[in-house]
């Protein structure tokens, strides 16, 4: 099983927006049962490093990080989401 883990400012608003696009994306592709799918603030983020497959983020983070953390934003404007989607299924698909 992956792990996607969706976060925001504070947890709520945004992360569930990327969340709900990611679901759909999960649903199309026919992979709903084999990804987790984590909501939760910016400041949680640490705690999924060792457990996570991708992160997205509504805010930009700094820092090296052991996996790969993207900006959700296009799920959220739209813009750019089609070469989003594509980049979380590549990772995903690893």
């Amino acid at each position: 099983m992956k792990t996607v883990v969706v976060a925001c400012g504070v947890g709520f608003a945004s992360s569930t927006i990327m969340g709900e696009r990611l679901k759909g994306l999960f649903e199309q592709e026919g992979m709903e049962d084999e990804i987790r799918l984590i909501q939760c603030t910016l400041n949680e983020v640490p705690g999924y490093l060792d457990s996570a497959d991708v992160i997205l983020t509504s805010s930009p983070m700094e820092g090296d990080f052991p996996i790969p953390v993207l900006s959700g934003v296009p799920f959220i404007s739209g813009i750019g989401m089609e070469e989003l989607k594509e980049q979380v299924l590549d990772i995903l698909r690893q």
